[in-house]
């Protein structure tokens, strides 16, 4: 099993590449669980950039002849992180320690950053609208926060700059519209299975702030699965 964090970039642009680099421009990315050297849902992740490096105008038909290295590299990896970034002429993996917080996980309420994007079908696939997720998971970092709960100006729930949200309420999971947020692959595919086994329905509607003292908040991502959320509704200090 190799030492975290470990990185590799595959493709005929891969010589160039001096190591994982954070995004800082318009990147198609995404991010899945390795378990016994699986990628869970690995088809959907390759899909997901596929349909990035598409909306760029790139000719990523190289991807397919790469895949077999990479799933050889990641065959001897039990349980990790798997981060990829896709690139005109390669794509960049690092393979890391699954992040883990010492419950609560606290929410800061935020203003999405980018404005109501609920129009731009760009908002669906992760890194085609640069990294702004980053400065504002950062900026609730500096507030002592776990991560950013992002609003829609209409004051209504988003998602969080890791995972999609929901809130358990009334027997329902109730998730925010898909328009202008990260398609969670998570949410698609293993939500439902954990939803009928709590025996909750899910329904998709704007949910207000507001709602939220009156039942449980759900974060969901493809690294972490379900876990429970609260929202910080004081101010809380930035760090000195």
């Amino acid at each position: 099993m190799p030492a975290f964090p470990t990185w590799r970039a595959f493709g005929a642009g891969a010589s160039a590449m001096l190591g994982w680099e954070p995004p800082r421009d318009v990147l198609p990315r995404t991010a899945l669980r390795i378990e016994n050297g699986q990628g869970m849902h690995w088809d959907s992740h390759l899909a997901r950039l596929r349909m990035g490096a598409t909306c760029l105008g790139w000719n990523v038909a190289w991807l397919s002849d790469v895949e077999p290295e990479i799933a050889a590299w990641i065959s001897a990896t039990g349980l990790a992180a798997c981060r990829l970034q896709m690139f005109p002429e390669a794509i960049s993996v690092l393979l890391e320690a699954i992040p883990c917080h010492i419950p609560p996980f606290r929410l800061q309420p935020m203003t999405h950053p980018l404005g109501d994007i609920r129009g731009d079908a760009r908002g669906a696939l992760k890194g085609l609208l640069g990294p702004w997720d980053i400065r504002a998971r950062n900026s609730a970092h500096e507030r002592l926060v776990e991560d950013a709960l992002l609003l829609w100006p209409d004051g209504t729930m988003a998602e969080t700059t890791i995972a999609a949200i929901g809130l358990q309420l009334d027997g329902k999971l109730l998730l925010p519209p898909l328009e202008g947020r990260v398609s969670s692959i998570s949410e698609a595919f293993d939500l439902p299975r954990w939803a009928m086994s709590q025996e909750l329905v899910i329904q998709h509607r704007p949910i207000s702030l507001e709602e939220v003292s009156g039942g449980q908040l759900w974060c969901m991502n493809a690294v972490r699965g379900l876990w429970q959320a609260e929202v910080v509704q004081a101010s809380i200090p930035s760090r000195p």
